[in-house]
C-alpha cells in the first residue's frame, strides 16, 4: 500500500512540475507581448487565447483540487 501512495506522489509532483514548466512558457509569452515598443504585429490574438485557456483549465482542473479538498472528485463515488 506504501508503494502505491509512493507512486502516486512521484506521478502527482511529475504532472505539477510539467503544468509548471508549461506556466512559465505562457507567463514568458505574455511578457514578450508586453514589452515596450513591441510592434502590433507581435499580438498575436490566438496566443492570448490559448494562454487564457491554458490558465483556466490547470487552475480548476490541476492546481486547486491539489491544494483545496473542495475542489477534488472523488473516484470512487
Amino acid at each position: 500500500d506504501n508503494d502505491g501512495e509512493d507512486e502516486e506522489r512521484l506521478w502527482r509532483d511529475l504532472i505539477m512540475e510539467r503544468v509548471t514548466k508549461s506556466a512559465d512558457a505562457c507567463l514568458t509569452a505574455l511578457n514578450i507581448m508586453t514589452s515596450l515598443h513591441m510592434p502590433k504585429a507581435v499580438y498575436i490574438e490566438d496566443v492570448i487565447e490559448r494562454v487564457l485557456q491554458y490558465t483556466k483549465f490547470h487552475l480548476q482542473n490541476t492546481l486547486y483540487p491539489q491544494y483545496d479538498p473542495v475542489y477534488r472528485i472523488d473516484p470512487k463515488g
